[in-house]
């Protein structure tokens, strides 16, 4: 009888341990991909992150039609914001280096 429960627990044993190797296989499938996910996610988020550049005085007054009325946007920002009472030009990382 001792040897039967021996070998019914090595047996058990053994396929414990084989379904752990499993899982750590199958966790092992994802580093790749979930690697490569999180440096394209870091790429775009330093892509499109927001640039802000102050506009001086002289370039207010000669836009048309006035910057109070302008609805311009990058991506998902308005271009001209006024932040603690200052006008600025915000773009994209990618807009302001890429395309002027």
């Amino acid at each position: 009888m001792g040897d039967r429960r021996s070998n019914m627990r090595d047996i058990r044993e053994a396929e414990a341990q084989l379904e752990r190797r499993e899982t750590v296989r199958r966790l092992r499938r994802w580093r790749v991909p979930s690697a490569i996910a999180a440096a394209a996610l870091a790429v775009l988020i330093f892509l499109f992150r927001p640039v802000y550049a102050p506009l001086d005085e002289a370039q207010i007054r000669t836009m048309e039609p006035p910057i109070q009325e302008r609805t311009d946007r990058d991506f998902y920002l308005k271009v001209f914001q006024k932040r603690d009472g200052r006008w600025y030009q915000c773009k994209t990382w990618i807009s302001r280096n890429w395309f002027g």
